[in-house]
């Protein structure tokens, strides 16, 4: 599912019907909800029956499209709550060129893949001021140091953050040259 976040409800309550007993949901949304401040996991619990909760995984990290597309090198995390899921998700995606690393860390996945576009908002403006690159280092630096806080005191692995879902994200979108 590649839904924009403040759109997944509305899509899944029309879809939810349609999915098989055994069917995993991977959801590649990254965002919080603005009203809510729901992140799109606690949203599918939300509008999912809780028979499917267990199905649910999240792909998150530096990866973008145009270069998967491509078949260039590609690292992301899958994050499911049950081990066997993230498992079959990343058996199930990964190639030679595409490589899946799986946690069961949801939180941590997605708290990163949605804040590092607060810096990345940061380090446009901060390239838009001509403060150069030791200030773009600086602000990834303490971000991603901020963005980890909030998430363990979430009940996120540290770990996560310093990972693809983390730091690697957060990289890719402050300096990359598609968010330019």
């Amino acid at each position: 599912m590649v839904v924009p976040t403040p759109f997944v409800e509305r899509t899944l309550a029309s879809v939810a019907n349609a999915f098989k007993q055994n069917s995993i949901l991977v959801s590649c949304t990254k965002g919080i909800l603005n009203d809510t401040l729901e992140t799109p996991h606690e949203i599918l619990l939300r509008v999912l029956p809780s028979s499917f909760h267990s199905r649910l995984a999240y792909l998150s990290g530096p990866s973008f499209a145009s270069e998967v597309v491509k078949g260039l090198p590609t690292l992301v995390t899958i994050a499911a709550h049950e081990e066997t899921v993230a498992a079959r998700v990343q058996q199930l995606l990964s190639t030679h060129r595409f490589r899946c690393y799986r946690t069961t860390d949801v939180t941590g996945v997605e708290l990163g893949g949605a804040l590092k576009n607060v810096l990345a908002i940061a380090c446009g403006i901060s390239d838009g001021l001509n403060m150069g690159n030791n200030a773009r280092a600086a602000l990834i630096t303490r971000g991603l140091n901020e963005i980890t806080r909030l998430a363990v005191a979430l009940g996120s692995n540290p770990l996560t953050l310093g990972g693809l879902a983390g730091m690697g994200d957060l990289v890719l979108t402050c300096t990359g040259e598609q968010c330019a």
